[in-house]
């Protein structure tokens, strides 16, 4: 035996385990091959790339059995966009309509005309002045069109202009979310006060014992008549005591000019 036979010999076995692991390898299903993480098609790549007979661009008979062809994941898949769309939809929605409160209500703050006063005796009547109050919380006036540019005389002798009382009483209603109605109502007729949203105020800063003694200095100083005190107290001695302060109990300036502006509102509509 001389040394090709060897070589062909070699050559033969070599042969044969490449045929036996060929076979093997034509027998393994596509599923029991282990495919890197990286490079695991999606669902909707699989089904995609799946061969089917249905989808356009690939022969088979159109009248396959449709039942094989649903794949839930994708319904799901479409599903979930269509419910992200109507949830975006629904938050657009509700930017226009605060978007359309916030203008109402600025509407009603930011712009106030002033009704003319009755003149007295032989003096001449006031004119009427349109005031506007800015970001930055200051008031400019300028006198309605047709009204006389030299009477700027308000019933009280003051320059024309909006005192303290009448600018919180126009910002009460973004002070006090209690007050906030229809943008409706805010612009045609104002906001309503009655004696539980004056209670609501001051409930809101102090606590019921001390509303209590704020409303009895209140009524001895003049700012409110024994007759307002004696409802607002009768409100005010239904809440929680809660504690009450060392000294004397007091709000700051804003809630004080809010808190008169109210009683005011509160007058101009009829105390009972």
């Amino acid at each position: 035996m001389g040394m090709l036979d060897k070589f062909r010999n070699a050559v033969g076995d070599a042969d044969q385990g490449m045929s036996n692991r060929l076979d093997k390898a034509a027998k393994l299903s596509v599923e029991h091959v282990d495919i890197p993480t990286e490079f695991r098609p999606t669902d909707l790549e699989a089904w995609l790339f799946a061969p089917s007979g249905t989808r356009v661009g690939v022969l088979g008979d159109p009248q396959a059995s449709q039942g094989q062809d649903k794949i839930p994941e994708l319904v799901d898949m479409v599903k979930d966009r269509f419910e992200r769309l109507e949830t975006a939809m629904d938050l657009m929605e509700a930017n226009i309509k605060m978007t359309a409160q916030q203008t109402a209500k600025i509407a009603a703050e930011s712009v106030t005309v002033s009704a003319p006063a009755p003149s007295d005796g032989g003096g001449g009547g006031s004119a009427d002045v349109i005031h506007t109050v800015g970001d930055d919380g200051s008031v400019t006036s300028r006198p309605a069109e047709g009204s006389p540019q030299d009477s700027q005389a308000t019933a009280g002798g003051l320059p024309g202009g909006p005192g303290l009382l009448d600018l919180y009483e126009a910002q009460s209603l973004a002070v006090n979310p209690f007050l906030k109605g229809s943008e409706e109502d805010a612009l045609m007729h104002g906001p309503s006060v009655d004696p539980t949203k004056i209670a609501a105020l001051l409930l809101d800063h102090l606590s019921g014992t001390d509303a209590l003694i704020f409303l009895g200095a209140a009524s001895k100083s003049g700012v409110i008549t024994p007759t307002e005190g004696k409802t607002l107290s009768a409100i005010v001695s239904l809440a929680e005591p809660g504690e009450a302060s060392e000294g004397a109990p007091s709000v700051n300036n804003r809630i004080l000019l809010t808190f008169a502006a109210l009683i005011e509102a509160w007058r101009a509509q009829g105390t009972p």
